[in-house]
């Protein structure tokens, strides 16, 4: 029988199969977001140009690319087969030479204790349903005086968590579940982290975008669903999506905040 664990991991490897094109495009389109987290990431790092970093469930290579150009190596962590073969044709046509792939489980990185200088996770804390154990994973590979940074969209603290999570997992069956800002403070403090910089980045998105980049279209049930439950929920903005009309073009938006953290290994 599988463990909990192992039925997360394949449901996160089906997903990220199935969507690995949606997602691509979906993510690197926003090389502005990337570039301005590697900025916070490494400001005030000493020589980060020599820096070792490793990008934890690196996806299609994304923050890899971000932060490839300023430090002197990174290696891309994903345990999807489809999702390192796409990282690596965009780090091939980028012509990066300082990258590295490597096929690992952040539960458990396949690397020793103090390893590198910088570790980063860019939007999957929401899909390990320990994130805890993760984020012990990556301070372990850190040198002391070495940061970590994640990046995972957030949930408000007035909504109902549990409301948001249901409709997130309607949308994404290999959804865990959402931390709040002050969840995620609270994640560094008992790993022994110091906070040195934070940024909340609030984004509004067509629903169709937004349900474009899990796979899903208009018609298919999961759509359809989803929608009504986030139409549901729009009174009091219960589970804290903020879905309203366009005013011209009357195109559902939904409204969601993402927290950049970063701290430091003392």
């Amino acid at each position: 029988m599988k463990s909990s664990e192992q039925k997360q991991l394949d449901m996160v490897r089906e997903r990220f199969t199935r969507t690995v094109d949606q997602f691509a495009e979906t993510v690197q389109s926003r090389g502005d977001v990337v570039a301005r987290t590697a900025a916070l990431a490494t400001a005030g790092y000493p020589d980060v140009s020599a820096a070792l970093a490793v990008d934890v469930a690196c996806g299609p290579a994304t923050f890899v690319r971000g932060f490839a150009p300023i430090v002197g190596c990174v290696v891309g962590v994903d345990f999807t087969p489809a999702m390192l073969a796409k990282a690596r044709r965009v780090v091939k046509e980028a012509g990066l030479a300082n990258v590295e792939f490597v096929r690992g489980d952040g539960n458990a990185l396949p690397f020793a204790d103090a390893t590198f200088d910088l570790a980063q996770c860019t939007y999957a804390f929401h899909h390990f349903p320990e994130p805890a154990k993760v984020l012990g994973e990556m301070v372990r590979v850190v040198r002391k005086g070495g940061r970590v940074t994640v990046v995972d969209a957030i949930i408000p603290e007035r909504a109902d968590r549990e409301w948001n999570d249901r409709i997130e997992r309607l949308r994404d069956v290999s959804h865990a579940k959402m931390l709040t800002d002050a969840g995620f403070r609270e994640l560094f403090r008992a790993a022994g982290l110091r906070v040195i910089a934070s940024e909340v980045r609030e984004r509004e998105r067509e629903f169709d975008d937004w349900m474009y980049g899990a796979g899903w279209g208009p018609g298919s049930p999961e759509y359809e669903e989803v929608r009504r439950q986030v139409e549901a929920s729009a009174a009091g903005d219960r589970a804290g999506f903020g879905p309203h009309l366009h005013p011209e073009s009357g195109a559902l938006l939904v409204k969601q905040s993402a927290l950049v953290l970063v701290g430091e290994k003392p």
